[in-house]
């Protein structure tokens, strides 16, 4: 009777080594008690959580970099608005100012109400209207 009671916990010993000898997963979700067990041991379920731990913390540090380069590009991009509404601002205070010397070349030039207007006032003010009207080009450049 001893030998027949023998036949089980050698088969359930077998059974335990060749479950054992079965492929296993690094993944704790995959494989079974005897895979579980196994990584547990053997410390790849340990390997695996300190590799995703670095992934996520490279991650992070990356997520840090990319908030920094959205900041730069924000605080860039008001500062070139900025900038952008100052030159608006001259450029119409040039061109109103170009307007008003237009009206006053228009004034001297000799009509029937104003025969007495002098060349070289006229030159002069020709001369400031092509004047401002290079600086309006520079500007809106």
């Amino acid at each position: 009777m001893p030998k027949l009671h023998m036949l089980p916990s050698f088969s359930v010993v077998f059974s335990v080594c060749v479950l054992s000898a079965c492929e296993t997963s690094d993944d704790p979700a995959d494989g079974g008690f005897v895979a579980g067990v196994a990584g547990i041991t053997s410390g790849t379920y340990q390997s695996r959580v300190d590799t995703l731990e670095a992934q996520a913390a490279a991650e992070q540090a990356r997520n840090v970099d990319l908030k920094r380069q959205i900041n730069a590009a924000e605080a860039d991009l008001s500062y070139q608005q900025s900038k952008l509404k100052v030159q608006l601002a001259s450029t119409q205070g040039v061109s109103r100012q170009l307007s008003k010397e237009a009206n006053r070349v228009i004034a001297y030039v000799p009509t029937a109400q104003n025969p007495d207007a002098k060349l070289s006032d006229l030159q002069r003010t020709i001369a400031e209207a092509k004047s401002l009207s290079a600086e309006l080009t520079q500007l809106s450049n």
